[in-house]
């Protein structure tokens, strides 16, 4: 669904500031490499006691279109592309992709096309980027179990059959 009409209700719970319920971010993790450079921290997260949480859904209601969610944006396009270049071994091109989104993003010290030199490197990197890019969108469960990588040691993604299933 790409539009639901209560979505600020829904969420003003978990963004107010007067609320003690948050969506509280590992900002220092997620954007450890360049917190200070990168528009996707400066300007989409917030700070309550210290806690940065993602302003994500903080919706402003108004006539400017801030208030839809897009259906594909250009970076997941770009995260496509350099994912093609990436498997057909052309690692500059594939760089390259993530340096635009980058580059956009206000990152303007990054050199992906010439460091990268494998898919597994290539992979490394994007989600490292999409876990910036997603935030608060439950996006990367999909992408760390499209890639078959774990963020953690225990992480599960396949979950049991429910009882109340069973035949």
């Amino acid at each position: 669904m790409f539009f639901n009409k209560t979505l600020q209700e829904d969420y003003i719970p978990y963004i107010t500031r007067g609320n003690q319920t948050l969506f509280i971010l590992d900002s220092d993790n997620i954007f450890a490499d360049n917190k200070e450079q990168d528009r996707r921290f400066l300007l989409q997260t917030g700070s309550y006691n210290s806690n940065a949480y993602s302003l994500k859904y903080d919706i402003k209601l108004g006539q400017d279109g801030s208030d839809m969610v897009p259906g594909i944006r250009l970076s997941e396009m770009y995260y496509i592309m350099g994912e093609y270049f990436a498997r057909k071994g052309e690692y500059s091109q594939a760089g390259k992709m993530l340096d635009e989104v980058r580059y956009a993003r206000g990152i303007l010290t990054t050199n992906m096309e010439n460091s990268i030199g494998s898919l597994e490197g290539f992979h490394t990197e994007l989600l490292k980027d999409m876990r910036k890019e997603f935030v608060g969108e439950g996006q990367m469960f999909f992408q760390y179990k499209r890639m078959d990588k774990k963020p953690v040691d225990n992480a599960i993604f396949v979950f049991d059959k429910p009882d109340n299933e069973d035949i």
